[in-house]
Formats: structure tokens, sequence, C-alpha cells
């Protein structure tokens, strides 16, 4: 956690965009790599049924 001195309006604005930045892009990792994993242990549980397989890498193909 970052903690900082501020001494005017505009370095307390500019930190607040900027912490506010970093939490939006932390999410969106989060989120890819959640995507990731949950497309590897769909493809992992998958992979005994050919068929299907080509179907759901089809759709998993649009995230």
């Amino acid at each position: 956690m970052m903690q900082l001195y501020v001494e005017t309006l505009h370095q307390m604005e500019l930190l607040f965009k900027i912490n506010i930045f970093y939490l939006i892009h932390s999410i969106n990792t989060l989120a890819k790599e959640s995507i990731k994993l949950l497309k590897f242990r769909i493809l992992q549980n998958i992979i005994p049924y050919k068929k299907n397989k080509i179907k759901l890498l089809i759709i998993l193909d649009k995230f």
C-alpha cells in the first residue's frame, strides 16, 4: 500500500487517479488470468469428448 505525503489538492487528485488506474489494471489482469485458467480447466475435462472439444474451442476463442 502506498503512503505518500500530499501537499496540494492537485497531488491528491493525481494520486487518486493513479490508485484507480492501478486497481482497474489489477482487476483486468486477474480477469484475464482467470479466463485462461478456466479455458485450460474446461479443455482438460473435455479431452475425452473429441466431438464436443471442437465446438467448445470455437466458443472459448470468442473470449
